[in-house]
């Protein structure tokens, strides 16, 4: 869409102009919904794009391209708690899938609910054992955790793979630190 230019510039009013005729061409339609919510998104209307975004949930609770679009601008407006319910309502309803997934995982990693976030990254690594952006997130949380060694197994073999060296380098160091840290409290 030609309003997904970086330096987006158009008249706001005939943005809105089209969004809003298409939307009401069409009332029922959650694509259109959800092209008018983006529409306010793009055009700084946070408010309006979060009442679009969670009318087309209500709508129809089972659209994971409206709730990702919700979850992400609740996010972005700092309502955070009003995402993580529209998340445990969408687990309850809908089968999962890889972008649910992603989004329970950030909302754990959020609420520092580290063991489950933990078991979705084990099994993002068990369903794809070559994911070293899940192995990187996972060596995280183990450091929170205080899983030391197995943070160390992970960020080792990532070392050995080259992802993100730099990275894995630095929280390899906080690895240590932290590791020097428990063991000092410990004496």
């Amino acid at each position: 869409m030609w309003f997904w230019v970086i330096n987006f510039h158009p008249s706001i009013h005939g943005l809105f102009r089209i969004s809003r005729k298409i939307f009401r061409s069409n009332p029922d339609d959650q694509a259109s919904r959800l092209l008018l919510g983006l529409s306010y998104d793009r055009a700084g209307e946070e408010q309006l794009a979060l009442s679009t975004y969670q009318e087309a949930v209500n709508r129809d609770p089972s659209n994971m391209r409206a709730i990702d679009m919700a979850v992400s601008a609740l996010i972005k407006a700092g309502q955070t708690a009003q995402a993580d319910e529209i998340l445990n309502q969408a687990n309850r309803r809908i089968p999962p899938n890889e972008r649910l997934s992603e989004l329970e995982l950030q909302s754990f990693l959020r609420q520092g609910k580290l063991e489950s976030a933990g078991l979705i990254l084990t099994k993002y690594i068990k369903d794809e054992p070559e994911n070293n952006k899940a192995r990187f997130l996972l060596a995280q949380v183990c450091i929170r955790q205080k899983e030391f060694i197995k943070a160390e197994e992970l960020l080792t073999d990532l070392l050995k793979t080259n992802y993100e060296p730099i990275a894995v380098s630095n929280l390899m160091v906080d690895l240590w630190l932290d590791g020097i840290k428990q063991k000092k409290q410990s004496e």
